[in-house]
């Protein structure tokens, strides 16, 4: 939002209210950082609607247009208030302020004053301006408001034993906001760093930091009783019963942040990926191990639903991602990349398997890309969840999720290695013809191996594994397998 007020009107709003001394925050990201900020806060007590507002300063030093910097009120973006800043200190227009919130880690959407009032807060008295900076060739885009009882938003309270306020903020060092005009409203490319800190809201001793200017939010001083002030404005006692009705006149249930739409993208995301990683592709190497004469189906079958669910899944990620910056995206396409091998491999290996009966270097490597699909996927998940704010039950779950994948996995080696797997009478119903699968450790005797797990035997070697039901290996007049 662009709006500038003198700083004389939104004086004279502070009338009969005890002021705190200003607290403050700046970070720097080191010489030729386009993102350096700062952040000031004071808070006064509102008697007649027992509520406390907040008067804030927020700056980022820059040298060019590029990228835009942020703060929020909360411990993690999910329902964060947030306050995003960017401009081009090469143009004549002032920085703008967007307004924002979300839900889990999607792109923060604009706060309407619909929106606000309706979460019981008000923010206004916004000036922003551009002011010069210490920094050779730079300027500091300042933007300052009161945020008329913003501590119902995170139900903060300055009598608290710990009266602390928690802020998150964020930065994108990139982003071009040139092609809208630097609108309040654009989109936001994911932030390439973030972070937390506290800023206290009854600090004891008054700070004026130097690197803030001289507005609303700093040099907060008590005003005059009400019959000593001269000159009140003619709409000042309108302005005074406006701030009232924003306060008062608010909506029993809290406006759902906007698109809705995207949230049930990005939960589907997480729920193909939940049944991919968690439950098909385990399933598929539980089965190639079982002993069952129909092991090989019970593997293809959840292991190319799988592959087909992870794939969609990591497809939606991508596309509903504005920019591949951190390393869960990355992490996600190698590992989607690495299901398509998976499986190109695997069903090249049966085909060559088929006409030649001996093992492959396209099993081995097939073997070894599942359990890097499985750890790392699982790890990955568990990422996306703390990247999304997710709860940390949630996130503890799957975690135990991924432990108890593991731990049975290699239960079901360890029996297949000594010779007793546990899924002997698997079979597939409508499947007649039993295709088993053989491994060279703890398999039939005279059976070989269709993937091998060790090293013994090389692709010289004759090896089969597809067997009738039995486990003997039936022959041909020619002592070919089938």
């Amino acid at each position: 939002m662009r709006f500038t007020s003198t700083s004389h009107t939104a004086s004279l709003l502070l009338l009969h209210c005890v002021l705190g001394e200003p607290d403050y925050l700046c970070k720097s990201f080191g010489h030729g950082s386009n993102n350096d900020f700062c952040v000031s806060l004071a808070t006064y007590e509102d008697d007649s609607l027992s509520k406390q507002d907040f008067i804030m300063t927020f700056n980022r030093t820059q040298h060019d247009a590029a990228g835009w910097s942020s703060i929020g009120i909360g411990t993690h973006m999910n329902g964060s208030i947030i306050f995003v800043l960017y401009g081009d200190p090469n143009l004549e227009s002032p920085p703008t302020l967007s307004i924002r919130s979300t839900s889990r880690h999607l792109p923060p959407v604009n706060l309407s004053l619909g929106d606000q009032h309706q979460h019981g807060i008000h923010i206004g008295y916004i000036e922003t301006s551009w002011e010069s900076s210490h920094k050779e060739s730079s300027k500091t885009a300042v933007a300052s408001f009161v945020c008329y009882g913003c501590n119902a938003w995170y139900n903060a309270d300055r009598s608290a034993i710990t009266p602390v306020l928690p802020f998150i903020w964020g930065m994108n060092t990139d982003q071009d906001f040139s092609i809208v005009e630097y609108a309040d409203d654009a989109d936001l490319l994911m932030h390439n760093r973030f972070g937390a800190f506290d800023l206290d809201m009854t600090k004891e001793k008054g700070i004026e930091p130097n690197q803030l200017p001289a507005t609303i939010s700093n040099f907060l001083k008590p005003y005059p009783p009400a019959s000593e002030v001269e000159d009140v404005p003619e709409d000042y006692e309108n302005l005074n019963q406006a701030h009232n009705h924003y306060d008062n006149d608010i909506s029993e249930s809290a406006k759902t942040v906007p698109y809705k739409h995207k949230r049930k993208i990005w939960l589907l995301h997480g729920l193909l990926l939940v049944a991919s990683l968690f439950l098909l592709l385990p399933l598929g190497a539980f089965f190639i191990r079982s002993g069952s004469p129909h092991s090989l189906y019970l593997h293809l079958i959840p292991q190319i639903l799988g592959s087909i669910l992870g794939l969609a899944g990591i497809t939606v990620g991508f596309f509903l991602s504005s920019k591949v910056s951190v390393w869960h995206q990355y992490i996600g396409i190698a590992l989607g990349t690495a299901l398509v091998a998976q499986l190109g491999l695997g069903l090249q290996h049966h085909r060559v398997f088929s006409r030649l009966k001996r093992k492959t270097w396209m099993g081995s490597v097939h073997i070894w890309i599942g359990r890097f699909v499985l750890l790392g996927g699982w790890a990955n998940f568990i990422a996306g969840l703390d990247l999304s704010d997710y709860t940390v039950n949630l996130k503890v779950g799957f975690a135990i999720a991924s432990a108890i994948n593991a731990c049975g996995l290699s239960f079901s080696i360890y029996r297949h290695a000594i010779g007793e797997p546990l899924g002997n009478n698997l079979k597939v119903p409508w499947v007649k013809v039993a295709k088993g699968v053989k491994w060279i450790d703890g398999g039939i005797a005279n059976s070989e191996c269709y993937f091998a797990l060790n090293d013994e035997n090389d692709d010289g070697e004759s090896s089969d594994a597809e067997t009738v039901g039995d486990g003997r290996a039936k022959t041909d007049g020619k002592g070919e397998m089938d």
